[in-house]
């Protein structure tokens, strides 16, 4: 009897071993298959490392990838007004010899012409304001002109109002005409002297003695009727 209670014992206890082991397998939590995920970084608007291979004029650059540039906010003459070239010298002068950087922020990306407008930094300047306080160029094309108010219009147009422009047309006097000049009597080239008025007088004297010897000679005197002759 006893033996039989031992051995049922052992059955059921296997048994329930056996039941813990299927349910451990059976409840097993399926493996978690992970998916790589890609992150996207949004593209940088700020172009590094270029430099400038022609200054067109004091507002526009040519760069060495071939972009022509037009500088956000300002204006300077064009070619053929007053102020090109000093505007221009004065960009060359920030520019030249310098890798820019530029910063997008006008309304539009390119202008009506295609050129990319933007921001221009050299050197750690923002070239556009410094062309501004240099007096050769002036604030332009933003929300006062309807061009869209950019991200540094307040610090331009102040700036523009603090600098008075250099690019004034300076229009020469006219030179005075020439004045005509007197017209100075030439000197006489006659001989004025005590000699000359003796010379002349003794001449004359001559002259008359002469003439005086000739009508005694013929019989007539000085003073009488001519050809009545004298008694």
């Amino acid at each position: 009897m006893n033996v039989k209670a031992i051995a049922l014992g052992a059955v059921i206890l296997l048994s329930a071993c056996g039941g813990a082991e299927a349910a451990s397998i059976t409840t097993a939590a399926a493996p978690t298959t992970l998916k790589a995920t890609t992150t996207t970084v949004a593209p940088t608007t700020t172009v590094a490392a270029l430099s400038v291979t022609s200054v067109v004029d004091g507002d526009t650059l040519d760069l060495s990838d071939g972009t022509i540039i037009r500088l956000i906010g300002i204006d300077t003459p064009e070619r053929g007004q007053c102020g090109y070239g000093d505007a221009t010298a004065v960009m060359a002068g920030l520019v030249t010899g310098f890798d820019i950087t530029l910063q997008p922020g006008a309304r539009d990306d390119v202008d009506r012409y295609g050129r990319l407008l933007r921001y221009v930094e050299a050197n750690g300047i923002d070239v556009n304001l410094a062309m501004i306080e240099s007096g050769r160029a002036i604030a332009r094309y933003d929300g006062r002109d309807g061009y869209g108010e950019h991200p540094r219009q307040a610090a331009y147009v102040a700036a523009d109002e603090a600098t008075p422009s250099l690019n004034e047309c300076v229009v020469p006097l006219a030179a005075p005409a020439p004045s005509t000049p007197a017209t100075t009597t030439a000197p006489s080239t006659a001989v004025h002297s005590p000699r000359a008025k003796r010379t002349g007088a003794v001449e004359g004297l001559r002259y008359s003695a002469a003439a005086d010897r000739s009508r005694k000679a013929c019989g007539v005197r000085s003073g009488l009727v001519p050809g009545v002759a004298v008694g």
